[in-house]
């Protein structure tokens, strides 16, 4: 006999989501060989099962079929005939092709790239009511694991709030006793959305240690630095315009009347600045600071190669102190295939496939060496970027002397040659350890890292150099060696300009110079107000609130450029429909080694993206409000 607490699960799936799971397809989340509920919290290993299926509903934040952040947007795109060959859903949500009746990306049921959230937010609800009877399980240990999961449940509930916006509150199961038009449950205003996540994450760090204790054995678990990063997003989030204020959604009622999105609420900004201080506090308290390149090998190198491999290994070390938040299964060696060129032909099956093609808009992104915008730099005034024109010495550990390029790609910063590859750009590592070993990359046609007949390519003829570790190397035309590691979710850096984000909409900018200037110092790069001064045509830019706010968002941009962060940036603030609708470019692929090579460089439309209003947050599948009509449909759809 089933235990009612199954029961309940069903009758939950059913008329909340209207996703008809059988029992079976249930049954496949609990631990191997338990039938019930009861059983699975009798002993230690069976519950411990349970607790890291609590985990298990994690997105995939490094693989683009799961992680919109990755393939949604407008920082990479895609040949056409890629949704056919990996299926990659998120791909079809920058192309304008979302949909009511089976919606692409799917987090609420479950579909289409998508991991139903409200079937982890019960089984992390099923965890927190059992745990406690648990034998072998000291008192300590279960409020531990129950604060873990206490957050999780809370990053459960953003993770929709983000793509879907009001939602409905589950902060613990159904009665068996409910009524069926109780289980038919309500969207919830955002500012009830955004309380009950942060008292959530609140109330769990009282149970949590600080870090880690055992990094080895419970990396990506949840500590409260990890906690403590998580509602900082989530209340910079909730301020920011898509959530506060948010006047082309004020008329959105449920059919009691309810209005879900509140007027504008200037305390948010000071919540979320109070936030993201005690979440900077608390990870400086813990020995987290920006991450410099101190390799065994960093004595034989140049400067310029140190500074580009500060920024890379920031993302992609193997042991990376600046990292608060690792997901251990976001085991990175497929995306860094995915990202790398060839530099020599390789036959074996783990040959990178450079499918994650870097958009011609994040080539124009980074700043010049100057630390400004290339279209505010007063010395760049006049200069056509998209130029051909031959290198130098002057870049010798950048991009190869004495053949053609953009003028674009020449006396950028730091950021630009250690985040992008374009041909004829060095690449440090790939067995090579030294300036002298720097590798020019060859992305025309019939080179190894361009298109190749019957072989994955990039559509844009660039590559994101920062996702790739630098120690993988290739064998001899036979393989590619590929150093893992764990892809951080939340980084210092991030929390570091959340709060100069915060500070800035909370009280202006003047208290935010520092976070941003410690972000650029890294990057080779004077501070922020010096360096608009004495380059930049509009020199008092960062003394003002708004100057300040698009400074902000341009270095949030360059900064965690290809990390997933960008497309629920844009979205939070409201930008996305002014991005995504740009034409994508790229190079010339088509043009063949040895065949009017200088063609290459000519920037070409690659495809015209389409974002609408009503693309701002996700559709809720048709079904569902047929089956539950007190849910409403968010707008436009």
């Amino acid at each position: 006999m089933r235990s009612p607490k199954i029961l309940i699960y069903l009758m939950e799936v059913i008329l909340l989501s209207g996703l008809f799971t059988s029992c079976n397809d249930y049954l496949d989340v609990v631990p191997d060989d338990t039938a019930t509920i009861e059983d699975a919290f009798n002993l230690r290993t069976s519950a411990e099962q349970y607790f890291f299926t609590c985990y298990s509903y994690l997105p995939n934040f490094a693989d683009p079929g799961s992680n919109p952040g990755i393939a949604g947007g407008d920082e990479y795109w895609f040949y056409k005939s890629i949704f056919d060959k990996y299926g990659w859903n998120p791909i079809r949500l920058g192309r304008g092709e979302q949909n009511i009746l089976d919606p692409y990306c799917n987090w609420w049921d479950g579909a289409r790239g998508g991991k139903s959230m409200f079937q982890a937010v019960r089984d992390c609800n099923i965890f927190i009511e059992n745990i406690d009877r648990t034998l072998g399980i000291d008192d300590e240990e279960k409020a531990k694991w129950k604060a873990e999961v206490n957050v999780l449940k809370a990053f459960y509930h953003f993770w929709l709030m983000q793509l879907y916006g009001p939602i409905p509150i589950m902060d613990e199961n159904m009665s068996i006793d409910a009524g069926v038009e109780e289980v038919k449950v309500y969207r919830r205003p955002i500012n009830e959305v955004v309380d009950y996540i942060v008292s959530t994450i609140d109330n769990a760090c009282e149970d949590l240690p600080e870090q880690i204790e055992s990094p080895t054995d419970e990396q990506g678990r949840i500590d409260q630095m990890v906690a403590k990063a998580i509602k900082a997003n989530v209340l910079v989030t909730a301020a920011s315009p898509l959530f506060n204020g948010n006047e082309d959604l004020s008329d959105m009622v449920d059919n009691q009347g309810t209005i879900l999105f509140p007027a504008y609420n200037a305390e948010l900004w000071n919540q979320a600045e109070i936030a993201c201080k005690e979440a900077i506090d608390l990870c400086h308290a813990n020995n987290k600071t920006l991450y410099y390149f101190n390799d065994f090998i960093s004595a034989t190198l140049s400067d310029t190669t140190i500074q580009k491999m500060n920024i890379r290994n920031s993302f992609a070390a193997e042991e990376n102190y600046e990292a608060i938040w690792k997901y251990s299964k976001s085991g990175t060696g497929t995306m860094q295939r995915r990202s790398s060129p060839r530099f020599v032909t390789v036959s074996g099956t783990d040959e990178p496939t450079r499918v994650l093609a870097p958009t011609f808009r994040m080539a124009e992104l980074f700043y010049t060496e100057n630390g400004v915008p290339i279209e505010e730099d007063k010395n760049w005034s006049g200069v056509d970027v998209l130029e051909k024109v031959k290198t130098t010495d002057a870049d010798r550990y950048n991009i190869q002397p004495d053949v053609t390029t953009l003028r674009l790609n020449l006396q950028r910063e730091t950021r630009f040659y250690a985040s992008l590859a374009f041909d004829r750009s060095y690449w440090f590592g790939t067995g090579g350890m030294n300036d002298e070993s720097l590798l020019p990359v060859r992305a025309k046609r019939g080179q190894p890292g361009g298109l190749q007949k019957e072989k994955d390519y990039s559509v844009t003829g660039m590559f994101p150099k920062k996702l790739v570790n630098y120690r993988n190397a290739f064998s001899s035309g036979t393989s590619y060696t590929v150093i893992n590691y764990q892809m951080p979710v939340i980084r210092l850096t991030d929390l570091y300009l959340l709060y100069a984000e915060a500070i800035n909409e909370n009280r202006g900018p003047e208290d935010a110079y520092y976070y941003i200037d410690e972000v650029r110092k890294r990057a080779s790069l004077k501070g922020v107000v010096e360096s608009y001064r004495d380059y930049s045509n509009n020199p008092e830019k960062p003394t003002t609130k708004e100057g300040f706010r698009d400074i902000i968002r341009r270095e949030r941009l360059i900064e965690l450029a290809f990390e997933g962060k960008r497309y629920f940036d844009l979205r939070r603030w409201k930008l996305s429909k002014e991005y995504l609708n740009k034409p994508i470019r790229g190079y010339n692929i088509m043009v063949t080694a040895g065949e009017n090579e200088d063609d290459f460089y000519d920037i070409v439309v690659i495809d015209e993206p389409l974002f609408e209003d009503k693309d701002y947050f996700y559709p809720i599948k048709e079904q569902d409000l047929y089956v539950n009509k007190n849910l409403v449909q968010n707008k436009g759809w």
